[in-house]
């Protein structure tokens, strides 16, 4: 389920990565599941991690139904400078945002993700590091199944 998941955000990503100039301004995954304060400075800008928040499953038939609950934590390096915090707004947060709206079905040999609800943005006044850092989330649930 989670790389299924983490498979179609990274889809995602790529898209609104394609739309930003320069290699060196895409967001990257961070592949270690610590909390934003216990990252290695050098993981702490333009990084993301896919975290499942929880599963609550439902049988109908022969069916398994499951609302997974998503969350993408992001961190940035502002550096206290309003122009860093609009760039981050309008560069990664907004098309994300607009990616995930536009999500469609995506569907493996043994899963499905029917659709997305419930898209929340939060943390966008949250920093860290004296300022430094901006530490915003995009939580949404997913309706999947289980079609193994």
């Amino acid at each position: 389920m989670y790389n299924i998941i983490r498979t179609k955000i990274n889809l995602l990503i790529a898209a609104v990565n394609a739309t930003i100039t320069g290699t060196d301004n895409d967001l990257k995954e961070v592949d270690t599941l610590l909390d934003a304060d216990n990252l290695p400075a050098n993981l702490r800008n333009n990084a993301y991690q896919i975290k499942l928040e929880s599963v609550d499953c439902d049988e109908f038939e022969s069916d398994i139904f499951e609302k997974v609950k998503v969350t993408i934590e992001l961190f940035f390096l502002i550096a206290k400078a309003r122009g860093n915090y609009t760039t981050v707004i309008d560069t990664y947060i907004r098309p994300l945002k607009r990616q995930l709206q536009q999500m469609t079905i995506y569907e493996t040999t043994s899963y499905c993700i029917n659709g997305i609800e419930d898209i929340n943005i939060t943390g966008l006044n949250k920093f860290k590091g004296g300022g430094n850092y901006m530490t915003p989330s995009i939580s949404f649930n997913l309706n999947c199944s289980d079609i193994s």
